[in-house]
């Protein structure tokens, strides 16, 4: 075969049965006859040889690839590549997220911060994939503020708490997360775990688990019950003056809605009620995103609302798209 063509079965399946030490020693024959680190394979899930490593986790070639590459390192490793952006994105965004290659590419200099409209912010991805040092180290460089929002409005904060990952949200509030920022449709992280412990459900841990993390939270919180109830209460005296603009928040992609293989990906869910007035019968057909579905509290009864008529409902009908029916369970 030819070497090009060589190269783009590594960059779109890099040949994931054989052993750590033979794959180095596969790039290295393949670099020895002059083969093209940037070579691009279309438009595959990991179309750049850099890319394929790092979601391997394999920290050995990423090394290497990085050590032979003739174009400037940075460049070379923020490269453009495949669905995910990015090779450091690509490593938080890989089925079994790569902690190896992704603390590599940090300690390298990769770019943390671009792409975020596009692809999802970096330290939100992390925190979605569970990776309390690559967290940390991410924080460390200072280039990315621990309360940066995505587009819900939604902290990273906010996702470690959902997905019930402790040692990430302890390294959160360490690092000086605000637990009380309150996210589009008003939650604050501790509202987003009782709503979850109250379903005894999740995807992901324990509500022994969530619990901890409620009582962490606690601490660190004020409810929403607190938030109606406090009045007003007397300040400095008003000085009127003009204010210079605020600058607009950064904002990022969510990591629900990003290019990887979890619940939402923009999909909708068909909800039809089957509903009885003054003995007529009535049909009323909603859609509903999958993330709003599964992620957000009474998003079903707010769809379906009738707006005070005095239906009966006999019958509740909700269609999913197949790849979202084995997380269906999670919305009930």
């Amino acid at each position: 075969r030819k070497e090009t063509e060589v190269w783009t079965s590594i960059a779109e399946f890099y040949l994931p049965d054989l052993e750590p030490e033979n794959r180095l020693q596969l790039v290295n024959e393949l670099l020895s006859r002059d083969a093209d680190v940037n070579f691009l394979a279309g438009n595959c899930l990991h179309n750049r040889p850099l890319a394929a490593a790092a979601a391997m986790n394999d920290k050995e070639v990423v090394e290497r690839l990085l050590e032979v590459s003739k174009e400037n390192k940075q460049t070379f490793m923020d490269a453009e590549s495949g669905i995910y952006g990015s090779a450091l994105r690509t490593a938080l965004s890989a089925t079994k997220p790569a902690e190896a290659t992704a603390s590599c590419l940090i300690k390298e200099g990769a770019d943390v911060i671009h792409g975020d409209e596009q692809y999802g912010n970096m330290l939100h991805l992390a925190a979605f994939a569970n990776l309390p040092k690559i967290v940390r180290e991410l924080l460390e460089t200072g280039k990315i503020k621990v309360n940066i929002l995505d587009k819900n409005k939604q902290t990273a904060l906010h996702i470690a708490a959902y997905r019930g990952y402790e040692e990430v949200v302890k390294i959160l509030l360490d690092k000086g997360a605000d637990a009380n920022l309150k996210d589009v449709w008003g939650d604050i992280p501790l509202d987003i775990v009782g709503d979850v412990i109250r379903r005894e459900s999740h995807p992901v841990p324990s509500l022994q688990g969530l619990r901890k993390i409620r009582e962490i939270l606690l601490d660190k919180s004020v409810r929403k019950s607190e938030q109606r109830n406090s009045g007003p209460f007397p300040g400095p005296g008003a000085v009127k003056q003009s204010q210079p603009a605020r600058p607009a928040p950064e904002k990022a992609k969510p990591v629900f809605e990003s290019p990887k293989w979890n619940p939402g990906l923009n999909f909708y869910a068909t909800i039809v009620d089957f509903l009885e007035l003054k003995e007529q019968e009535y049909v009323l057909v909603k859609d509903l995103p999958i993330d709003d579905l599964l992620y957000k509290t009474k998003a079903v009864e707010k769809t379906m609302d009738t707006q005070g008529a005095d239906y009966r409902r006999k019958l509740r009908w909700i269609h999913l798209p197949t790849n979202n029916v084995s997380d269906a369970q999670y919305a009930f």
